[in-house]
């Protein structure tokens, strides 16, 4: 029997003979324990998709908002493409005294990290900090983490 099958026996037997499958598909037992189990089983799927698509957007928000800060503390305007995926690199680059252009190298696989740092670099120097703190944009949560310092500091 196949493997979607033989789940679907598991969790829910009596769907089978509700749907009427041709014979010769293997009966179970009715229950009504393994439909709830199936269900709790697809209510707790749904809260985790919920619940990291929450956390998704929290960090999104804070990203954008730390990037916000950081146009404004350089002297240059957010305007509303801070708030967009991939376009918040335009005032990113404006922030850092880069060329809109610039934007075409992020296009590019593998260039696109080496122009990632050195944006960073330039910020951290825009905003009078050490240019090395760009590294931290390949440590995992280091971009979240570099964008706050940068924002919230003076």
């Amino acid at each position: 029997m196949p493997l979607p099958l033989t789940l679907l026996n598991w969790f829910a037997p009596d769907l089978l003979a509700r749907w009427n499958w041709p014979p010769g598909t293997p009966e179970v037992a009715v229950s009504s324990i393994s439909l709830m189990a199936a269900l709790l089983l697809a209510a707790l799927a749904l809260a985790a998709i919920c619940a990291l698509l929450t956390t998704l957007l929290a960090y999104h928000l804070l990203y954008c908002y730390c990037l916000k800060r950081i146009c404004e503390k350089a002297g240059h305007p957010p305007g509303i493409l801070v708030w967009f995926p991939i376009l918040n690199h335009f005032p990113q680059l404006a922030a850092a005294k880069l060329p809109a252009w610039m934007f075409l190298l992020y296009l590019v696989p593998l260039v696109s990290l080496g122009i990632a740092i050195f944006n960073w670099v330039k910020l951290c120097e825009v905003r009078g900090q050490p240019g090395a703190l760009g590294i931290l944009y390949l440590v995992p949560f280091g971009r979240i983490g570099l964008a706050a310092f940068l924002a919230f500091t003076d």
